[in-house]
C-alpha cells in the first residue's frame, strides 16, 4: 500500500511540473501578482481580466526566470477573462486541452498558478459541472465547473487541470466569491476568438432597461405567455427607440426566444449583434411585433 501511495504521489507531481511551462505570473501596474496560462504556440495568455485593470505594464514571468513583455490584446469583464500577446519567439509551452465531455464530477482536479517565482498548487475533485450560465456582467459561461481545490492569492488566471494535466478552465475568484469557479475551455476559446479578432466581445444590445412582470390573466390568455418584461428605461435613440418600442411595452419574445427576465433578454441577444431580430411584445394588452436591428457592445 504504501508502495502504490508513494507511486501515485509521484505521478501527481509528475503531472504538474509537466504542466509548470504553460503556467506564468502575471504582474501589472497597481494590481497584486497573478497568474496566467500559455494558450497557443504563438504567444497568446489567458489570464484573469480583474487582475489587469489597466493596459499598459504588464510584465509575464515564466517557468525559467524570464520577464517578458506583454500586451493586452483584450479584455472581456463579463467572463472575467483577458487574452495577452507576449513576444512569438519566446518559446511558451501551451497547455494542453481536455474535452469538455470528458469532465465528471468527482474525478482529481487540481489548481496550478504561478503568484510566485514557483509552481504553486491544490487538489481536490471537480465538485459540480453543470448547465450554461450567466454572471453577473451578463457573461455567457458553457458550463458550470466547481472545484474544492483551494484557491490561494494570486491563483487566479491559473489553471485547472485534470490528473493528466490537461486544462480544464481558468481559475477565478471574481465570478463566484467564497466559490473556486473555472471558466471551462470551451467558453475560454469562444472569449479568445473574440478577443484577438475584434479585441472585445460583441454583444448584441436593444437599449433597454426592464424588469420582470407577470401579466393578467386576461392577457396571458390573448398573447399565449404569462411572464414578460417589461421596459422601464429606453436609450435615447438607440435600437429599440428606432424601432418605436417605448416605455412600458412588455418584452415576450426575441426571434421566439421567451424574455420573461433581463438575463433572458441579454441571452436571446448574444449573438445577434448588428442583426434584425423581431421582438414580440406587449402594448395596451395586445401582442405586437417589431423588427429591431441590434447594436453591438463590448
Amino acid at each position: 500500500m504504501t508502495i502504490e501511495l508513494t507511486a501515485f504521489s509521484q505521478s501527481i507531481a509528475d503531472t504538474i511540473a509537466r504542466v509548470a511551462p504553460s503556467i506564468v505570473r502575471v504582474e501589472a501596474r497597481g494590481q497584486q501578482a497573478s497568474s496566467g496560462v500559455v494558450f497557443t504556440d504563438d504567444g497568446l495568455v489567458l489570464t484573469a481580466n480583474h487582475s489587469v485593470e489597466r493596459d499598459e505594464a504588464i510584465t509575464v514571468h515564466t517557468h525559467d526566470g524570464r520577464a517578458l513583455e506583454a500586451r493586452l490584446v483584450g479584455r472581456d469583464p463579463s467572463t472575467d477573462l483577458a487574452v495577452l500577446a507576449v513576444d512569438r519567439a519566446a518559446g511558451l509551452a501551451p497547455i494542453v486541452r481536455a474535452d469538455t465531455g470528458s469532465i465528471r464530477v468527482g474525478q482529481l482536479a487540481f489548481n496550478v498558478a504561478r503568484p510566485g517565482k514557483t509552481t504553486r498548487a491544490t487538489s481536490g475533485i471537480v465538485s459540480a459541472f453543470g448547465e450554461s450560465y450567466r454572471t453577473s456582467h451578463h457573461g455567457k459561461i458553457d458550463h458550470y465547473l466547481e472545484s474544492d481545490a483551494a484557491l490561494r492569492p494570486g491563483f487566479s488566471g491559473g489553471a485547472l487541470i485534470d490528473g493528466d494535466g490537461r486544462l480544464l478552465g481558468i481559475v477565478t475568484g471574481a465570478i463566484v466569491r467564497g466559490t473556486t469557479v473555472a471558466i471551462p475551455v470551451v467558453t475560454a476559446e469562444r472569449v479568445l476568438r473574440a478577443l484577438t479578432r475584434d479585441g472585445g466581445v460583441r454583444r448584441g444590445f436593444l437599449g433597454v432597461g426592464s424588469y420582470p412582470v407577470r401579466l393578467s390573466a386576461a392577457v396571458a390568455a390573448r398573447v399565449g405567455r404569462a411572464e414578460g418584461a417589461v421596459i422601464v428605461a429606453i436609450e435615447p435613440d438607440g435600437p429599440a427607440e428606432r424601432a418605436g418600442l417605448v416605455q412600458g411595452d412588455v418584452l415576450l419574445a426575441i426571434d421566439e426566444t421567451p424574455t420573461a427576465h433581463p438575463a433572458q433578454v441579454a441571452a436571446a441577444l448574444e449573438d445577434k449583434a448588428d442583426s434584425d431580430v423581431r421582438v414580440d411584445f406587449v402594448r395596451g394588452g395586445e401582442a405586437k411585433s417589431v423588427t429591431v436591428k441590434a447594436g453591438h457592445r463590448r
